[in-house]
């Protein structure tokens, strides 16, 4: 009843993998919260480069099962930004959400410390629990194996603890609707190719 949407996960089946993988490495890179953070890729659209056309592709489809089988809807997302985040040994990626995005996804190019989502209920009261399952847990760790793309709500709470394998590297990516959306009747239409929604 009235559940958070989950994560959806797969597999990228295409040969270039190496390829992007090394692109991502020669990346220049930028750290903007403090140095223990990890640190994105100065190119913030990063899935417009041909390199990653196959790749494209491949998230393009995941958004679109993802909206039709989970989400119910025949709207078209569009992927917004897109950019690469680098975490070295002793790193971690802070706790954040997405906003302006309704999907988001995260596809992992060299493993590291899994990322972990909280669940942003806000109750008056918490019971004690003799074991934890999927009704009553508060956190959920998703381990970073390479290849694997997966998609979440964008407004689900997510870090990555300290890193303590390799250097890991993930792709990054939002999601928002492109056309029109919401209700006339309602007063929530949007024409998202227009100023004004007339």
């Amino acid at each position: 009843m009235f559940s958070v949407p989950p994560l959806m996960k797969a597999y990228y089946p295409h040969d270039d993998f190496d390829a992007i993988v090394n692109y991502a490495k020669g990346l220049e890179y930028e750290t903007t919260n403090g140095s223990i953070d990890n640190s994105q890729s100065v190119d913030s659209f990063v899935l417009n480069k041909d390199i990653f056309s196959n790749l494209n592709e491949f998230i393009k489809y995941c958004v679109k099962d993802y909206t039709d089988k989970i989400l119910g809807s025949d709207q078209e997302l569009n992927v917004t930004q897109s950019w690469v985040n680098k975490t070295n040994i002793g790193q971690e990626h802070h706790y954040h959400y997405h906003q302006n995005s309704v999907l988001s996804g995260v596809f992992f190019l060299k493993s590291g410390s899994p990322i972990t989502f909280l669940h942003n209920r806000n109750y008056s009261f918490h019971l004690e629990h003799k074991k934890y399952n999927q009704y009553n847990q508060t956190s959920y760790q998703y381990p970073s194996e390479p290849r694997i793309l997966v998609l979440f709500p964008s407004y689900l709470p997510h870090y990555v603890p300290v890193n303590t394998g390799g250097d890991r590297y993930s792709l990054s990516f939002n999601t928002f609707p492109s056309g029109s959306f919401g209700s006339k009747a309602g007063l929530t239409h949007v024409n998202i190719n227009t100023s004004s929604s007339v």
